[in-house]
This record gives C-alpha cells, structure tokens and sequence, in this order.
C-alpha cells in the first residue's frame, strides 16, 4: 500500500506542476505485460461422474453447440491497466503493469478451456468462433470486479463475474448466474504473485458458473420431460 500511495503522489506532483515524469529528471517505469495463467487439470469444470465431452453419464446439458463471447469489461476493467484497490472505496488501475489481451478475451479463452468438461453440450465449447449466432447457444460473460485489493495492509485478490445462456434461435436467456470470490495473496504481493492469484480464483469462479449452468439446466431438462403415462393418455 505504500507503494501504491507514494507513485499516486508522483503522479499527481507531475499533474499539479504541469509536467510529466519525464520533465520532473524521473524515468517512467519498465512496462511489465501480464497473461492469465492456465489452470492445472484439477480446475477443470468436470465433475466425478462427467465424462468427456458430455454431462452426467455422458449426457449433455443443452442440446446444441456453445460459442463462448469476449466477457464485457466496464469501466478500468476494459482499459489494459491491472485494476487496484484501496480498501472498498478507492480504484485505480497501474499505467505500466498491463494486461498482455484484452482481460475480456482471456476469460473468453479461460471459460471455452474449463467448458470442455463441463458437460454442458457434447461438443467443446467454441471461443469466438467466426459466425457465434451459427451456434445453438452463446455463453456471455461479464465482470464485476477482477482486482487486486489493499486492505489493512494485507494484499488479496477480488473476482466476480456474471454469466449467462442465451438460446441463439430466440435470444433468451435460458440460464444465468453470478459468483464472487475474494483471497488473500500468497506470498507476499508482488505483482507476478498478484497475477497468479487473480487466474486461480478467476478459474475457480468460472468452473463453478459452468458447473452449475450445467447442474440447473440438467435438471430443467429432466423436469420437463412428459411421463410415459400421460403421454399415452394425450389425445
């Protein structure tokens, strides 16, 4: 936090004087470019009893293709900056420590790798493919918080994400959900370790959106579904 106290205070030097770094003898800080990391294979979205490619004893949860979408970012979180906080109230975003894509394409890309064992349709799920309304369904995501977080002098990770399903055909929503996590670093709080951090929860948040469209939407289809004997009574 006193890192991030004492560049806001360079920064806002250089504002008030009418001058940049460069223009005060200071030297502006060695870009740093920075990816989400993929998950190991134990944050996959597949559950003990899916099986490759499908739900449940190998049966899917909707019954078409999904194209996953770049998530929308609002606000800092669509600018390339990695977005800090001060406690609840204070957001900035560091103007040399950045986003290598756009996070909105990272999580598209993380969200398609999880959905491969999510059992949510027999095929893999597909990030932005050339034609995403060709698809039966299109899962849309966007962010709520993906932060680093300085709070009382400990350094954590905050993420939160909405998701949903919408059936292409009509455009309705036919699923959707919202998860948050907050965590503390591990480590220390270097910004490699705040990166690591934010792809592990990011992962885990994720996995679980995919889990429970697929539980939800498993359970809708089954629901649905007309008894034998009515059917046979049906004129």
């Amino acid at each position: 936090m006193r890192r991030l106290r004492a560049f806001a205070a360079v920064v806002l030097l250089g504002a008030t004087s009418g001058c940049g770094l460069l223009g005060l003898g200071g030297k502006l800080p060695p870009r740093e470019l920075y990816r989400l990391t993929p998950p190991d294979s134990s944050m996959g979205g597949a559950g003990p009893d899916a099986a490759p490619g499908g739900g449940a004893a190998g049966r899917p949860a909707l019954d078409g293709t999904l194209a996953v979408i770049a998530y929308e970012t609002p606000g800092l979180y669509g600018e390339s900056g990695i977005v800090f906080r001060i406690d609840d109230v204070s957001y900035g975003a560091y103007p040399s420590r950045e986003w290598a894509l756009p996070l909105g394409e990272m999580l598209g890309q993380l969200t398609a790798q999880l959905g491969e064992g999510a059992g949510l349709t027999r095929d893999l799920p597909l990030y932005a493919p050339p034609s995403p309304r060709a698809r039966g369904y299109i899962w849309r995501g966007r962010v709520r918080q993906f932060e680093e977080v300085n709070r009382g002098g400990r350094v954590l990770v905050a993420v939160h994400v909405d998701a949903a399903i919408v059936r292409t055909r009509d455009d309705s929503v036919v699923w959707s959900g919202s998860l948050g996590r907050e965590r503390p670093v591990a480590g220390g709080g270097d910004m490699p370790q705040i990166v690591r951090a934010l792809s592990g929860v990011g992962a885990e948040v994720i996995a679980e959106l995919l889990q429970g469209a697929a539980r939800d939407l498993a359970r809708t289809a089954v629901g649905q579904r007309v008894p034998a004997d009515t059917a046979r009574r049906a004129p």
